[in-house]
């Protein structure tokens, strides 16, 4: 248990910076890049946040950690489901 209790303060001690520091983020570099492109290239090169999709993004991102992290198949998924909801 007492392994254990040190694995799990350890992590918490690492992602502690991360769970108490307010980020704030700015677009404005990227907004002025975008306004600045022609028409062509916006279609090119497609990096407006306005139009990103979030949601796909993180499903994507969790499917590959999940795939190419933890070295798990789709066929695991059914499984780790029930891993989780224990």
């Amino acid at each position: 248990m007492w392994k254990l209790y040190m694995k799990v303060d350890k992590f918490c001690k690492a992602v502690e910076p991360f769970c108490i520091t307010e980020w704030t983020y700015s677009r404005d570099n990227i907004q002025s890049i975008w306004d600045d492109l022609e028409e062509k290239d916006q279609q090119l090169f497609k990096f407006n946040m306005a139009e990103f999709n979030w949601t796909e993004y993180l499903i994507n991102h969790y499917q590959g950690l999940r795939r190419y992290q933890l070295n798990e198949n789709d066929n695991m998924l059914k499984v780790s489901r029930m891993k989780y909801v224990r």
